[in-house]
């Protein structure tokens, strides 16, 4: 499955602050100031992002692009001295081994005085298994705590940025069975199906907490996709763990479909395959694990999605 899932798994509450308070620099009116932070999902993510302010009395241009943060640099010492632990411009997806790219699309905009903004393009979301290392995976620096600075290429112009501190460790919490996306909780269990073919069911539960009616969407025709793996670790680490010992061979097409829930409403959606489907001629009888990738609008959840005992008979 590859780590370029990641990006798009939605974030939640969970997330600590880095440590060492980032300072400001200021360059021709701008004030810059990156922020980084730790965001406990599975896996953990380092969120850095970089936040522009005019300075001045009157509006100023601003410059920037999908390549204008061009370094996430990592340090082992507060100064920020010496040659960097960790360069992201030197990204590789641990799993594939690609490199990672960036949109070359240019944006122009006015900056009213003393306005803020924090540009999707001054911002980097990695899973710290790309810096630190993963068990699946081996092990690339070690843990502790890092210190940050942020490159980013505006008007023109390199400026860098302290961005704090965080401490990073190899440890991963496993997979959750429920994320919360834009205020819904979206849940995934496996369970046995029909016995004459023998199948098994995957169910997508969708709850409305909240106390006001509220919109969501997934794809029509394939609301999740079910991954299959022999191995609870590798499950656990799905989007480290490489190819899946079983997935569907339908490619999914991602039109959506839109639905709206009541206040304490919810909505389940149910894939059902065949215990044959998954063995095949090459899988053995015996528990398996499982995953599910969930298809939303503009983002993908990954999930556990249990784990059932599979036979021919």
């Amino acid at each position: 499955m590859g780590s370029l899932l990641i990006a798009a798994i939605a974030l939640g509450a969970g997330c600590q602050q880095a440590t060492d308070q980032p300072n400001v620099v200021t360059a021709n009116g701008l004030s810059y100031t990156a922020e980084a932070r730790l965001v406990d999902e599975a896996p953990t993510m380092l969120d850095v992002s970089v936040t522009l302010t005019n300075e001045t009395a009157k509006i100023l241009q601003v410059k920037y692009g999908g390549c204008s943060f061009t370094h996430l640099l990592m340090f082992d010492n507060p100064a920020r001295s010496g040659a960097p632990m960790w360069d992201s411009a030197n990204r590789r997806d641990p799993v594939t081994g690609s490199f990672f790219a960036c949109t070359s699309h240019r944006v122009d905009r006015e900056l009213a005085p003393d306005e803020s903004f924090s540009p999707e393009e001054l911002r980097l979301l990695i899973p710290t298994y790309e810096i630190v290392g993963h068990p699946l995976l081996g092990r690339f620096l070690p843990d502790g705590s890092y210190f940050l600075a942020a490159q980013v290429l505006v008007n023109d112009r390199v400026i860098e940025i302290p961005a704090g501190q965080v401490a990073l460790a190899m440890k991963q919490a496993p997979l959750p069975s429920q994320r919360i996306s834009d205020g819904l909780p979206y849940r995934v269990e496996t369970g046995a199906g029909s016995i004459s073919p023998p199948t098994i069911e995957a169910r997508l539960t969708v709850t409305n907490t909240s106390n006001t009616r509220l919109a969501a969407s997934v794809a029509r025709e394939c609301p999740l996709t079910v991954y299959v793996y022999r191995d609870l670790g590798r499950r656990d680490a799905a989007y480290a763990a490489g190819k899946a010992d079983w997935r569907p061979a339908a490619r999914c097409y991602l039109e959506k479909s839109v639905f709206y829930l009541a206040p304490e409403e919810s909505r389940q959606f149910i894939v059902t395959v065949t215990t044959a489907e998954i063995l095949g001629h090459s899988l053995p009888d015996g528990r398996y694990y499982m995953a599910a990738v969930v298809w939303l609008e503009d983002r993908t959840l990954l999930l556990s999605a249990g784990d059932v005992d599979l036979q021919r008979r």
